[in-house]
């Protein structure tokens, strides 16, 4: 159970969830609205449970305050799903330490 992990109960819904998110991010409605691109009455419909994010805007909410769309929607994230995030993340860094090289071998080449 991750009930404390983020201050929210597994048990609360969606728009409890994403208001406590939200207000421990210190962000007015306005301000994750802006980041959405929704007005704030909407933000306020997601918090109220009379609205849903769609997909993308569901993906985005959980970029923004870096959780999943498991611990979003249910309060808990899977270990298999971290997991997975994790082993892309630590791909993406390789990639990117490896094309670093690259381009660090080429500038020594040029230098030399």
């Amino acid at each position: 159970m991750i009930s404390t992990a983020y201050g929210v109960d597994k048990y609360m819904t969606f728009g409890n969830r994403l208001k406590t998110l939200r207000k421990q991010s210190k962000m007015t409605q306005k301000d994750l609205g802006n980041q959405l691109d929704v007005g704030e009455m909407t933000i306020s419909g997601y918090e109220s449970g009379s609205r849903e994010p769609n997909f993308e805007r569901l993906k985005k909410i959980s970029i923004i305050f870096n959780v999943t769309t498991d611990y979003l929607l249910f309060g808990e994230e899977s270990a298999s799903i971290k997991n997975v995030y994790w082993e892309n993340r630590a791909r993406e860094f390789e990639t990117e330490v490896e094309r670093l090289s690259d381009v660090v071998a080429q500038i020594i080449g040029i230098l030399n």
